[in-house]
Protein backbone atom coordinates (compact mmCIF):
# COMPACT_ATOMS: atom_id res chain seq x y z
CA UNK A 1 0.00 0.00 0.00
CA UNK A 2 2.98 2.26 0.83
CA UNK A 3 4.59 1.53 -2.75
CA UNK A 4 1.10 1.91 -4.23
CA UNK A 5 0.82 5.53 -2.69
CA UNK A 6 4.69 6.86 -3.36
CA UNK A 7 3.44 5.64 -6.77
CA UNK A 8 0.47 7.71 -7.30
CA UNK A 9 2.35 10.39 -5.41
CA UNK A 10 5.29 10.20 -8.42
CA UNK A 11 2.94 9.72 -11.18
CA UNK A 12 0.64 12.78 -10.12
CA UNK A 13 4.03 15.15 -9.89
CA UNK A 14 5.17 13.88 -13.00
CA UNK A 15 1.64 14.47 -15.19
CA UNK A 16 1.56 18.24 -13.43
CA UNK A 17 4.96 19.14 -14.64
CA UNK A 18 4.35 17.04 -18.15
CA UNK A 19 1.51 19.33 -18.67
CA UNK A 20 4.06 22.70 -17.87
CA UNK A 21 6.49 21.70 -20.18
CA UNK A 22 4.48 20.37 -22.69
CA UNK A 23 1.38 22.72 -22.81
CA UNK A 24 -0.72 22.84 -25.82
CA UNK A 25 0.18 25.42 -27.43
CA UNK A 26 -2.95 26.95 -30.13
CA UNK A 27 -1.42 28.94 -32.59
CA UNK A 28 -4.84 31.12 -35.18
CA UNK A 29 -3.21 31.26 -38.50
CA UNK A 30 -5.65 34.08 -39.21
CA UNK A 31 -6.22 34.88 -43.00
CA UNK A 32 -4.72 37.63 -44.73
CA UNK A 33 -6.31 41.18 -45.91
CA UNK A 34 -7.69 40.97 -48.89
CA UNK A 35 -8.21 37.34 -48.68
CA UNK A 36 -4.94 36.18 -49.93
CA UNK A 37 -4.36 32.62 -49.32
CA UNK A 38 -2.06 31.63 -46.22
CA UNK A 39 0.19 28.44 -47.49
CA UNK A 40 -0.36 26.14 -44.28
CA UNK A 41 3.05 24.46 -45.45
CA UNK A 42 5.11 27.51 -44.89
CA UNK A 43 4.00 27.87 -41.46
CA UNK A 44 3.89 24.45 -40.13
CA UNK A 45 7.27 23.92 -41.75
CA UNK A 46 8.59 27.05 -40.19
CA UNK A 47 7.88 25.65 -36.70
CA UNK A 48 10.16 22.60 -37.49
CA UNK A 49 14.41 23.91 -36.40
CA UNK A 50 16.82 22.12 -38.92
CA UNK A 51 17.63 19.27 -36.83
CA UNK A 52 14.37 18.20 -36.77
CA UNK A 53 12.66 19.36 -33.49
CA UNK A 54 9.52 21.04 -33.02
CA UNK A 55 9.26 24.15 -31.66
CA UNK A 56 6.37 23.07 -29.69
CA UNK A 57 5.75 19.33 -30.14
CA UNK A 58 2.23 20.64 -28.40
CA UNK A 59 1.66 23.40 -30.39
CA UNK A 60 -2.34 23.10 -32.30
CA UNK A 61 -2.89 25.18 -35.80
CA UNK A 62 -6.28 26.63 -35.84
CA UNK A 63 -7.73 27.98 -38.75
CA UNK A 64 -10.41 30.66 -39.00
CA UNK A 65 -13.71 29.87 -40.37
CA UNK A 66 -14.24 31.27 -43.83
CA UNK A 67 -10.60 31.16 -44.54
CA UNK A 68 -8.73 30.12 -47.44
CA UNK A 69 -5.39 28.36 -46.85
CA UNK A 70 -2.85 26.60 -49.63
CA UNK A 71 -0.81 23.58 -49.23
CA UNK A 72 2.48 24.58 -51.48
CA UNK A 73 4.10 20.92 -50.46
CA UNK A 74 3.96 17.93 -48.78
CA UNK A 75 3.76 17.86 -45.01
CA UNK A 76 5.59 15.54 -42.82
CA UNK A 77 5.16 15.20 -39.44
CA UNK A 78 8.10 12.69 -38.40
CA UNK A 79 7.49 11.72 -34.75
CA UNK A 80 5.16 14.26 -33.54
CA UNK A 81 1.46 15.05 -33.38
CA UNK A 82 0.41 17.24 -36.35
CA UNK A 83 -3.33 18.50 -35.04
CA UNK A 84 -4.97 21.46 -37.41
CA UNK A 85 -8.35 22.41 -36.27
CA UNK A 86 -10.73 24.69 -38.02
CA UNK A 87 -13.39 27.19 -36.12
CA UNK A 88 -16.77 26.20 -36.29
CA UNK A 89 -18.92 26.85 -39.40
CA UNK A 90 -22.22 28.17 -39.66
CA UNK A 91 -25.17 28.45 -42.23
CA UNK A 92 -23.32 31.62 -43.63
CA UNK A 93 -19.78 31.13 -42.93
CA UNK A 94 -17.96 28.20 -44.40
CA UNK A 95 -15.41 26.01 -42.29
CA UNK A 96 -11.79 27.21 -43.45
CA UNK A 97 -11.15 25.59 -46.46
CA UNK A 98 -7.83 23.72 -47.29
CA UNK A 99 -6.85 23.44 -51.04
CA UNK A 100 -3.48 22.18 -53.03
CA UNK A 101 -1.16 25.12 -54.42
CA UNK A 102 0.09 24.40 -57.71
CA UNK A 103 3.95 24.14 -58.61
CA UNK A 104 5.21 26.32 -61.19
CA UNK A 105 5.44 23.28 -63.59
CA UNK A 106 1.35 23.57 -63.04
CA UNK A 107 2.17 20.25 -60.93
CA UNK A 108 0.79 19.88 -56.87
CA UNK A 109 1.64 16.79 -54.77
CA UNK A 110 0.32 12.98 -54.92
CA UNK A 111 -0.03 13.00 -51.31
CA UNK A 112 -0.31 16.79 -49.42
CA UNK A 113 0.50 14.78 -45.87
CA UNK A 114 3.03 12.37 -45.01
CA UNK A 115 2.09 11.00 -41.32
CA UNK A 116 5.34 10.03 -39.41
CA UNK A 117 3.55 10.66 -36.09
CA UNK A 118 -0.30 10.70 -35.58
CA UNK A 119 -2.52 13.12 -37.40
CA UNK A 120 -5.62 15.03 -36.52
CA UNK A 121 -7.84 16.96 -38.71
CA UNK A 122 -10.97 18.67 -37.35
CA UNK A 123 -13.77 21.17 -38.56
CA UNK A 124 -12.39 21.76 -42.17
CA UNK A 125 -13.10 21.65 -45.58
CA UNK A 126 -10.55 19.60 -47.66
CA UNK A 127 -10.35 20.23 -51.49
CA UNK A 128 -8.36 17.94 -53.04
CA UNK A 129 -8.22 19.11 -56.32
CA UNK A 130 -5.78 21.93 -57.99
CA UNK A 131 -6.62 24.74 -60.10
CA UNK A 132 -6.02 22.24 -63.19
CA UNK A 133 -8.66 20.35 -61.81
CA UNK A 134 -6.53 17.35 -61.03
CA UNK A 135 -7.76 15.05 -58.26
CA UNK A 136 -4.78 13.60 -55.63
CA UNK A 137 -4.44 11.51 -52.94
CA UNK A 138 -4.34 12.98 -49.51
CA UNK A 139 -2.40 11.52 -46.59
CA UNK A 140 0.21 8.46 -47.09
CA UNK A 141 0.61 7.08 -43.36
CA UNK A 142 4.13 5.99 -42.88
CA UNK A 143 4.77 5.31 -39.40
CA UNK A 144 3.85 2.32 -37.01
CA UNK A 145 1.12 2.40 -34.17
CA UNK A 146 0.11 6.23 -35.25
CA UNK A 147 -3.64 7.64 -34.97
CA UNK A 148 -5.32 8.96 -37.62
CA UNK A 149 -8.06 10.69 -35.93
CA UNK A 150 -10.65 13.19 -38.37
CA UNK A 151 -14.05 14.73 -36.67
CA UNK A 152 -16.62 16.70 -39.21
CA UNK A 153 -14.23 17.15 -41.87
CA UNK A 154 -15.91 17.78 -45.52
CA UNK A 155 -13.72 15.79 -48.26
CA UNK A 156 -14.48 17.12 -51.37
CA UNK A 157 -13.01 15.41 -54.50
CA UNK A 158 -10.40 12.82 -53.86
CA UNK A 159 -8.67 9.60 -54.93
CA UNK A 160 -6.87 7.72 -51.67
CA UNK A 161 -7.59 10.31 -48.78
CA UNK A 162 -5.63 7.70 -46.37
CA UNK A 163 -3.34 5.23 -47.47
CA UNK A 164 -1.76 3.43 -45.04
CA UNK A 165 0.39 1.20 -46.91
CA UNK A 166 3.45 1.85 -44.49
CA UNK A 167 2.00 1.80 -41.69
CA UNK A 168 1.09 -0.89 -39.23
CA UNK A 169 -1.00 -1.64 -36.29
CA UNK A 170 -2.57 1.76 -36.87
CA UNK A 171 -5.69 3.49 -35.04
CA UNK A 172 -7.90 4.67 -37.27
CA UNK A 173 -10.92 7.10 -35.59
CA UNK A 174 -13.79 8.61 -38.53
CA UNK A 175 -16.50 10.82 -37.13
CA UNK A 176 -18.71 13.04 -38.58
CA UNK A 177 -17.25 13.32 -41.40
CA UNK A 178 -18.67 14.17 -45.06
CA UNK A 179 -16.92 12.41 -48.05
CA UNK A 180 -18.34 13.42 -51.48
CA UNK A 181 -17.53 13.67 -55.35
CA UNK A 182 -14.87 10.59 -54.91
CA UNK A 183 -15.06 9.14 -58.55
CA UNK A 184 -12.29 9.18 -61.19
CA UNK A 185 -14.51 9.56 -63.79
CA UNK A 186 -12.51 9.77 -66.91
CA UNK A 187 -9.96 6.88 -65.50
CA UNK A 188 -9.74 3.40 -66.58
CA UNK A 189 -10.81 2.21 -63.28
CA UNK A 190 -12.93 4.79 -61.16
CA UNK A 191 -10.44 4.75 -58.38
CA UNK A 192 -11.24 6.47 -54.86
CA UNK A 193 -10.31 4.67 -51.97
CA UNK A 194 -11.56 6.76 -48.47
CA UNK A 195 -9.11 4.35 -46.44
CA UNK A 196 -7.01 2.11 -47.80
CA UNK A 197 -4.24 -0.39 -46.50
CA UNK A 198 -3.40 -2.76 -49.30
CA UNK A 199 -1.63 -5.53 -46.99
CA UNK A 200 -1.15 -3.58 -44.24
CA UNK A 201 -2.71 -4.95 -41.17
CA UNK A 202 -4.44 -2.09 -38.15
CA UNK A 203 -5.33 -2.35 -35.07
CA UNK A 204 -8.60 -0.39 -34.45
CA UNK A 205 -10.90 1.49 -37.32
CA UNK A 206 -14.27 3.59 -36.04
CA UNK A 207 -16.75 4.89 -38.59
CA UNK A 208 -19.80 7.01 -36.97
CA UNK A 209 -21.88 9.15 -37.93
CA UNK A 210 -20.42 9.89 -41.42
CA UNK A 211 -22.01 10.28 -44.93
CA UNK A 212 -20.43 8.85 -48.44
CA UNK A 213 -21.70 10.15 -51.30
CA UNK A 214 -20.86 9.64 -54.58
CA UNK A 215 -17.75 7.19 -54.48
CA UNK A 216 -15.77 5.38 -56.95
CA UNK A 217 -14.46 2.80 -55.15
CA UNK A 218 -14.46 1.35 -51.21
CA UNK A 219 -15.14 3.50 -48.32
CA UNK A 220 -12.79 1.51 -46.60
CA UNK A 221 -10.07 -1.44 -47.36
CA UNK A 222 -8.30 -3.75 -45.45
CA UNK A 223 -5.68 -6.64 -45.86
CA UNK A 224 -6.33 -9.72 -47.84
CA UNK A 225 -5.01 -13.51 -46.57
CA UNK A 226 -1.76 -12.43 -47.01
CA UNK A 227 -1.41 -11.04 -43.35
CA UNK A 228 -4.00 -13.25 -42.17
CA UNK A 229 -5.79 -10.38 -40.18
CA UNK A 230 -7.43 -7.23 -41.63
CA UNK A 231 -8.24 -5.46 -38.63
CA UNK A 232 -8.75 -6.20 -35.08
CA UNK A 233 -11.47 -4.12 -34.49
CA UNK A 234 -14.39 -2.36 -36.60
CA UNK A 235 -17.00 -0.21 -35.73
CA UNK A 236 -18.78 0.93 -38.55
CA UNK A 237 -22.23 2.77 -37.39
CA UNK A 238 -24.57 5.04 -38.25
CA UNK A 239 -23.05 5.87 -41.91
CA UNK A 240 -24.92 6.89 -45.08
CA UNK A 241 -23.15 5.41 -48.44
CA UNK A 242 -25.16 6.70 -51.09
CA UNK A 243 -24.00 5.87 -55.10
CA UNK A 244 -21.07 3.49 -54.71
CA UNK A 245 -19.66 2.38 -58.27
CA UNK A 246 -17.81 -0.51 -56.57
CA UNK A 247 -17.06 -2.45 -53.33
CA UNK A 248 -18.09 -0.67 -50.05
CA UNK A 249 -16.54 -2.60 -48.30
CA UNK A 250 -13.02 -4.20 -49.77
CA UNK A 251 -12.50 -6.49 -46.65
CA UNK A 252 -13.46 -9.11 -45.50
CA UNK A 253 -10.54 -10.67 -42.56
CA UNK A 254 -11.84 -9.05 -39.28
CA UNK A 255 -11.15 -10.16 -35.74
CA UNK A 256 -14.03 -8.13 -34.44
CA UNK A 257 -16.37 -6.12 -36.64
CA UNK A 258 -19.95 -4.70 -35.64
CA UNK A 259 -22.14 -3.35 -39.11
CA UNK A 260 -25.19 -2.10 -37.59
CA UNK A 261 -26.97 0.89 -38.54
CA UNK A 262 -26.00 2.25 -41.55
CA UNK A 263 -28.00 2.68 -44.64
CA UNK A 264 -26.85 2.24 -48.41
CA UNK A 265 -27.96 3.68 -51.28
CA UNK A 266 -27.39 2.36 -54.83
CA UNK A 267 -24.69 0.35 -53.47
CA UNK A 268 -22.15 -1.02 -56.05
CA UNK A 269 -23.89 0.47 -58.86
CA UNK A 270 -21.47 -1.14 -61.14
CA UNK A 271 -23.32 -4.77 -60.37
CA UNK A 272 -22.38 -8.61 -59.57
CA UNK A 273 -20.14 -8.64 -62.44
CA UNK A 274 -18.54 -12.07 -63.22
CA UNK A 275 -15.30 -10.59 -64.53
CA UNK A 276 -14.70 -8.33 -61.06
CA UNK A 277 -15.21 -11.71 -58.99
CA UNK A 278 -11.21 -12.58 -58.91
CA UNK A 279 -11.18 -9.90 -56.38
CA UNK A 280 -12.55 -11.98 -53.81
CA UNK A 281 -10.91 -15.41 -52.44
CA UNK A 282 -13.49 -17.80 -53.72
CA UNK A 283 -14.13 -16.10 -56.70
CA UNK A 284 -17.93 -15.49 -54.98
CA UNK A 285 -20.38 -12.67 -56.34
CA UNK A 286 -20.30 -9.19 -55.01
CA UNK A 287 -21.63 -8.29 -51.58
CA UNK A 288 -22.02 -4.72 -49.67
CA UNK A 289 -20.84 -6.50 -46.51
CA UNK A 290 -17.93 -9.33 -47.07
CA UNK A 291 -16.56 -11.79 -44.55
CA UNK A 292 -14.49 -14.73 -45.47
CA UNK A 293 -12.10 -17.05 -42.96
CA UNK A 294 -8.80 -16.34 -41.97
CA UNK A 295 -7.40 -19.99 -41.65
CA UNK A 296 -4.97 -18.96 -39.44
CA UNK A 297 -4.93 -20.24 -36.49
CA UNK A 298 -1.87 -19.47 -35.11
CA UNK A 299 -3.45 -15.67 -35.09
CA UNK A 300 -6.81 -16.43 -34.20
CA UNK A 301 -9.35 -19.07 -34.11
CA UNK A 302 -12.00 -19.11 -36.13
CA UNK A 303 -14.46 -19.78 -33.53
CA UNK A 304 -12.95 -16.52 -31.41
CA UNK A 305 -14.25 -14.04 -33.96
CA UNK A 306 -16.74 -11.88 -33.46
CA UNK A 307 -19.15 -10.04 -36.79
CA UNK A 308 -21.91 -8.86 -35.62
CA UNK A 309 -24.40 -7.12 -38.13
CA UNK A 310 -27.75 -5.87 -37.72
CA UNK A 311 -30.01 -3.01 -38.68
CA UNK A 312 -28.72 -2.19 -41.83
CA UNK A 313 -30.77 -0.75 -45.19
CA UNK A 314 -29.68 -0.76 -48.70
CA UNK A 315 -31.82 -0.28 -51.71
CA UNK A 316 -31.34 0.63 -55.25
CA UNK A 317 -32.77 2.65 -57.37
CA UNK A 318 -35.46 2.00 -60.09
CA UNK A 319 -33.38 3.14 -62.79
CA UNK A 320 -30.11 1.58 -61.04
CA UNK A 321 -31.81 -1.67 -60.67
CA UNK A 322 -33.53 -2.00 -64.02
CA UNK A 323 -30.23 -1.10 -65.73
CA UNK A 324 -28.95 -4.03 -63.50
CA UNK A 325 -31.16 -6.02 -64.51
CA UNK A 326 -31.40 -5.60 -67.99
CA UNK A 327 -27.58 -5.78 -68.54
CA UNK A 328 -26.44 -9.59 -69.62
CA UNK A 329 -23.15 -8.55 -67.96
CA UNK A 330 -24.11 -8.36 -64.24
CA UNK A 331 -26.99 -8.41 -61.87
CA UNK A 332 -27.94 -6.19 -58.80
CA UNK A 333 -25.57 -6.69 -55.61
CA UNK A 334 -27.01 -8.74 -52.35
CA UNK A 335 -26.41 -7.13 -49.11
CA UNK A 336 -24.42 -10.86 -48.31
CA UNK A 337 -22.99 -12.85 -50.65
CA UNK A 338 -23.89 -16.85 -50.16
CA UNK A 339 -20.19 -17.67 -48.09
CA UNK A 340 -21.62 -15.02 -45.98
CA UNK A 341 -24.87 -16.60 -45.29
CA UNK A 342 -23.32 -20.03 -44.80
CA UNK A 343 -20.76 -18.76 -42.22
CA UNK A 344 -23.36 -16.87 -40.25
CA UNK A 345 -25.35 -20.35 -40.57
CA UNK A 346 -22.36 -22.24 -39.19
CA UNK A 347 -22.49 -21.48 -34.87
CA UNK A 348 -20.24 -24.37 -34.74
CA UNK A 349 -17.34 -23.04 -36.78
CA UNK A 350 -18.34 -19.63 -36.49
CA UNK A 351 -20.18 -18.67 -33.21
CA UNK A 352 -19.42 -15.45 -32.79
CA UNK A 353 -20.63 -14.70 -36.72
CA UNK A 354 -24.03 -12.81 -35.75
CA UNK A 355 -26.42 -11.85 -38.70
CA UNK A 356 -29.66 -10.45 -37.55
CA UNK A 357 -31.75 -10.73 -40.88
CA UNK A 358 -35.07 -9.28 -39.62
CA UNK A 359 -33.61 -6.03 -39.27
CA UNK A 360 -31.60 -6.10 -42.83
CA UNK A 361 -34.30 -3.93 -44.73
CA UNK A 362 -34.78 -2.82 -48.45
CA UNK A 363 -36.69 -0.08 -48.65
CA UNK A 364 -36.75 3.43 -50.25
CA UNK A 365 -35.56 6.00 -47.96
CA UNK A 366 -37.40 8.81 -49.81
CA UNK A 367 -34.52 11.60 -49.40
CA UNK A 368 -35.55 15.15 -49.38
CA UNK A 369 -33.72 15.79 -52.15
CA UNK A 370 -31.54 13.73 -54.95
CA UNK A 371 -27.78 15.53 -54.77
CA UNK A 372 -26.75 14.25 -58.23
CA UNK A 373 -27.41 13.49 -62.23
CA UNK A 374 -29.22 9.91 -62.46
CA UNK A 375 -28.84 10.35 -66.33
CA UNK A 376 -24.99 11.14 -66.15
CA UNK A 377 -24.79 8.25 -63.42
CA UNK A 378 -26.75 5.75 -65.85
CA UNK A 379 -24.54 6.67 -68.51
CA UNK A 380 -21.29 6.47 -66.55
CA UNK A 381 -22.27 3.11 -64.69
CA UNK A 382 -23.23 1.18 -68.03
CA UNK A 383 -20.01 2.39 -70.07
CA UNK A 384 -17.90 1.73 -67.10
CA UNK A 385 -18.68 -2.26 -67.39
CA UNK A 386 -18.19 -2.07 -71.17
CA UNK A 387 -14.50 -3.51 -72.05
CA UNK A 388 -14.10 -1.08 -74.60
CA UNK A 389 -15.08 2.34 -73.34
CA UNK A 390 -12.96 5.15 -73.65
CA UNK A 391 -10.84 5.97 -71.21
CA UNK A 392 -11.43 9.45 -71.83
CA UNK A 393 -14.60 9.65 -71.76
CA UNK A 394 -15.60 12.14 -69.29
CA UNK A 395 -18.52 11.58 -67.26
CA UNK A 396 -19.91 13.97 -64.46
CA UNK A 397 -21.78 12.87 -61.23
CA UNK A 398 -20.56 15.08 -58.84
CA UNK A 399 -22.88 16.33 -56.17
CA UNK A 400 -22.23 20.01 -57.36
CA UNK A 401 -23.43 19.14 -61.10
CA UNK A 402 -21.14 21.85 -62.44
CA UNK A 403 -18.38 19.76 -63.90
CA UNK A 404 -16.34 22.41 -62.34
CA UNK A 405 -14.35 20.55 -58.95
CA UNK A 406 -12.36 23.49 -58.44
CA UNK A 407 -15.45 25.73 -56.85
CA UNK A 408 -17.92 25.05 -53.87
CA UNK A 409 -20.92 26.57 -52.24
CA UNK A 410 -21.98 27.02 -48.91
CA UNK A 411 -23.66 25.73 -47.27
CA UNK A 412 -23.68 22.67 -49.26
CA UNK A 413 -27.64 22.44 -50.61
CA UNK A 414 -28.34 18.66 -50.41
CA UNK A 415 -30.02 17.09 -48.14
CA UNK A 416 -30.20 13.75 -47.25
CA UNK A 417 -32.30 13.62 -44.62
CA UNK A 418 -35.37 11.60 -45.64
CA UNK A 419 -39.17 10.69 -44.87
CA UNK A 420 -39.92 6.68 -44.56
CA UNK A 421 -41.19 6.46 -41.19
CA UNK A 422 -39.94 2.77 -40.69
CA UNK A 423 -36.09 4.03 -41.46
CA UNK A 424 -36.87 6.52 -38.83
CA UNK A 425 -36.66 4.76 -35.69
CA UNK A 426 -35.04 1.06 -37.54
CA UNK A 427 -31.35 1.60 -35.56
CA UNK A 428 -30.59 -0.11 -32.50
CA UNK A 429 -31.32 2.71 -30.38
CA UNK A 430 -34.47 3.71 -31.86
CA UNK A 431 -33.20 6.48 -34.21
CA UNK A 432 -32.84 7.13 -38.09
CA UNK A 433 -30.10 4.81 -39.78
CA UNK A 434 -27.45 6.63 -41.49
CA UNK A 435 -25.36 9.81 -40.44
CA UNK A 436 -27.48 11.29 -37.29
CA UNK A 437 -24.68 14.39 -37.10
CA UNK A 438 -24.90 16.04 -40.80
CA UNK A 439 -29.24 15.15 -41.83
CA UNK A 440 -30.95 14.35 -38.30
CA UNK A 441 -28.95 16.72 -35.89
CA UNK A 442 -31.70 16.68 -32.96
CA UNK A 443 -31.23 13.03 -32.91
CA UNK A 444 -27.55 12.89 -32.89
CA UNK A 445 -27.91 14.92 -29.27
CA UNK A 446 -30.21 12.10 -28.56
CA UNK A 447 -27.39 9.81 -29.59
CA UNK A 448 -24.58 11.26 -28.31
CA UNK A 449 -25.82 12.22 -24.67
CA UNK A 450 -27.61 9.06 -23.89
CA UNK A 451 -26.92 8.93 -20.43
CA UNK A 452 -30.19 6.67 -19.79
CA UNK A 453 -27.57 3.68 -21.50
CA UNK A 454 -28.10 1.02 -19.15
CA UNK A 455 -24.88 -1.35 -19.20
CA UNK A 456 -27.13 -4.32 -17.60
CA UNK A 457 -30.48 -4.95 -15.75
CA UNK A 458 -29.66 -4.68 -12.27
CA UNK A 459 -30.32 -2.37 -9.65
CA UNK A 460 -27.45 -1.15 -7.70
CA UNK A 461 -27.81 -1.19 -4.32
CA UNK A 462 -25.50 1.98 -3.66
CA UNK A 463 -24.31 5.11 -5.44
CA UNK A 464 -21.01 4.53 -7.02
CA UNK A 465 -19.13 6.15 -9.67
CA UNK A 466 -16.70 4.85 -11.65
CA UNK A 467 -13.13 5.23 -13.17
CA UNK A 468 -13.42 6.79 -16.75
CA UNK A 469 -12.12 4.67 -19.51
CA UNK A 470 -9.83 5.06 -21.14
CA UNK A 471 -7.48 6.87 -18.92
CA UNK A 472 -5.45 8.87 -19.61
CA UNK A 473 -7.38 9.95 -22.26
CA UNK A 474 -7.74 11.94 -25.47
CA UNK A 475 -9.63 13.37 -26.51
CA UNK A 476 -13.02 11.36 -25.46
CA UNK A 477 -13.48 8.95 -22.27
CA UNK A 478 -16.56 7.17 -21.02
CA UNK A 479 -17.47 7.83 -17.73
CA UNK A 480 -19.74 5.25 -15.48
CA UNK A 481 -22.48 5.81 -12.45
CA UNK A 482 -24.99 3.71 -10.72
CA UNK A 483 -27.78 4.74 -9.10
CA UNK A 484 -29.43 2.71 -6.79
CA UNK A 485 -33.02 4.31 -6.72
CA UNK A 486 -34.52 7.60 -9.17
CA UNK A 487 -33.04 10.81 -8.56
CA UNK A 488 -32.08 14.16 -9.05
CA UNK A 489 -27.77 14.16 -10.10
CA UNK A 490 -25.33 16.44 -11.62
CA UNK A 491 -22.09 15.48 -13.33
CA UNK A 492 -19.87 17.63 -13.91
CA UNK A 493 -15.78 18.50 -14.76
CA UNK A 494 -13.37 20.67 -13.00
CA UNK A 495 -10.05 21.91 -13.56
CA UNK A 496 -7.60 21.67 -10.72
CA UNK A 497 -8.34 25.31 -9.40
CA UNK A 498 -11.88 23.74 -8.50
CA UNK A 499 -13.27 25.86 -11.75
CA UNK A 500 -16.31 23.98 -13.08
CA UNK A 501 -15.02 23.23 -16.76
CA UNK A 502 -18.48 21.46 -18.09
CA UNK A 503 -21.61 19.90 -16.90
CA UNK A 504 -22.28 16.39 -18.81
CA UNK A 505 -25.67 14.99 -16.20
CA UNK A 506 -27.95 17.75 -15.01
CA UNK A 507 -31.59 15.86 -14.58
CA UNK A 508 -33.57 13.18 -12.87
CA UNK A 509 -32.59 9.80 -13.78
CA UNK A 510 -33.83 6.26 -13.16
CA UNK A 511 -32.42 3.98 -10.56
CA UNK A 512 -30.05 1.60 -12.62
CA UNK A 513 -26.45 1.78 -14.49
CA UNK A 514 -25.59 5.15 -16.76
CA UNK A 515 -22.69 6.28 -19.11
CA UNK A 516 -21.70 9.54 -20.59
CA UNK A 517 -19.14 10.72 -23.23
CA UNK A 518 -16.79 13.41 -22.34
CA UNK A 519 -15.54 15.53 -25.30
CA UNK A 520 -12.18 16.92 -24.31
CA UNK A 521 -11.22 18.11 -27.88
CA UNK A 522 -11.32 21.96 -26.76
CA UNK A 523 -9.86 21.59 -22.94
CA UNK A 524 -5.86 21.62 -22.72
CA UNK A 525 -3.47 18.24 -21.39
CA UNK A 526 -3.54 18.23 -17.50
CA UNK A 527 -5.84 16.54 -14.90
CA UNK A 528 -9.21 16.87 -13.98
CA UNK A 529 -11.80 15.83 -11.39
CA UNK A 530 -15.42 14.67 -12.16
CA UNK A 531 -18.09 14.83 -9.26
CA UNK A 532 -20.96 13.02 -9.26
CA UNK A 533 -24.04 14.28 -7.18
CA UNK A 534 -27.27 13.75 -5.89
CA UNK A 535 -29.07 15.14 -2.78
CA UNK A 536 -27.45 12.64 -0.23
CA UNK A 537 -24.29 12.05 -2.26
CA UNK A 538 -21.11 13.69 -3.79
CA UNK A 539 -18.85 11.45 -5.29
CA UNK A 540 -15.55 12.71 -7.39
CA UNK A 541 -13.01 10.89 -9.18
CA UNK A 542 -10.11 12.29 -10.80
CA UNK A 543 -8.69 11.76 -14.79
CA UNK A 544 -5.55 12.83 -16.82
CA UNK A 545 -6.26 14.08 -20.63
CA UNK A 546 -2.72 13.76 -22.39
CA UNK A 547 -2.69 14.94 -25.96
Amino acid sequence: MQFLKQYCIILLISSIIGTITMAQDTLMIDVNAGGINIDMTEVIQGDTLANGDRVNPSRVYKLKAGGRYVLSGPITNTGYHLEIVGEASSETVAPPIIMRQVDINGDSPDFIFYAQGDLTLKNVYMLNVDVNGTVRNVISAQADSIDLTMDNVIWDYCRTVSALWGSLDADIKITNCYIRNGANHTNTFPWMRFLGTGKIHVDTVIYTNNTFLNMGMSVFETANKSVDVGANYVLFEHNSVINSYKQVFHCAFWREAHIKNNLFFNPISCGDAILNRNQDSDLNEFAIVWIDSINAPEVIAESDRIIDISNNNYFYQGEIKNQLINDTLTNPVRFLNERDSLMDADDATWPGITVDWATITEEDPGFNSTPYNIDSLLVFAEGRREPTWPASVDITWDADGDGDPTTIGWPITEDLSYTNANLLTASTDGLPLGDLYRWFPDKYNDYFTDVENNINSEVPVSYTLNQNYPNPFNPTTIINFNLPEKAEVELSIYNVLGQKITTLVNSKLSAGNHSVQLDASNLSSGIYFYTLRSNTVTLTKKMMLLK
